[in-house]
């Protein structure tokens, strides 16, 4: 379930909370379909970044997976920043497609392709020169963070392997109404 850890002054140190957006989920049954469209929102909060959009996906990113098939409605007050919303879950839906898409960039990503390519036995793309940048890669990477990461990235691709393709719709809804009462200035409306 997607969440966050926090600290706590509990026994355990630790306390889980799973959805902490609090956002709308719902399930969809007017389509007919053989099982309910699983939909989602998120609200815009009129920040001016796609920051909060990314880390809401990277978050439900299992879920959305296991699912299989899910509709993300997109809440704002204003059109804006729908394209850029849409841009960044359509990269999203490419990566849950393809898990590998999602390698993270530089030596990381090199790390993580390489070790792939070695721990499924696919030799003939290993020359020497791979295989000795395997090797210092292994080194520099050896007990950090990036072990951690390459194993649930593993774990990403292996999942979406068996669960096969993912059916992610986006939705964009804006609000009707001017709410700068709350403090959201979103400018002069167009429609208005």
């Amino acid at each position: 379930m997607p969440g966050k850890t926090y600290s706590a002054k509990s026994p355990s140190g630790q306390t889980r909370r799973d959805f902490i957006e609090k956002y709308p989920i719902f399930l969809d049954t007017s389509q007919n379909a053989t099982a309910p469209l699983a939909s989602f929102g998120y609200v815009d909060e009129g920040v001016l970044s796609n920051s909060g959009f990314t880390s809401f996906l990277k978050r439900y990113r299992a879920l959305f997976a296991a699912l299989g098939r899910f509709r993300l409605v997109y809440v704002a007050a204003e059109h804006k920043p729908f394209r850029r919303a849409e841009r960044a879950f359509d990269r999203f839906g490419e990566a849950l497609e393809d898990p590998e898409a999602a390698t993270p960039g530089g030596q990381t990503g090199e790390y993580f392709r390489l070790c792939r390519l070695f721990e499924t036995r696919q030799y003939g793309q290993l020359n020497k020169a791979k295989l000795d940048r395997l090797r210092d890669l292994s080194q520099r990477f050896q007990g950090s963070a990036a072990e951690s990461r390459f194993q649930q990235w593993v774990k990403a691709v292996e999942s979406k392997a068996r669960l096969g393709r993912v059916d992610a719709h986006f939705e964009a809804y804006r609000l009707p109404h001017s709410y700068e009462i709350f403090g959201i200035h979103p400018g002069p409306r167009a429609d208005a």
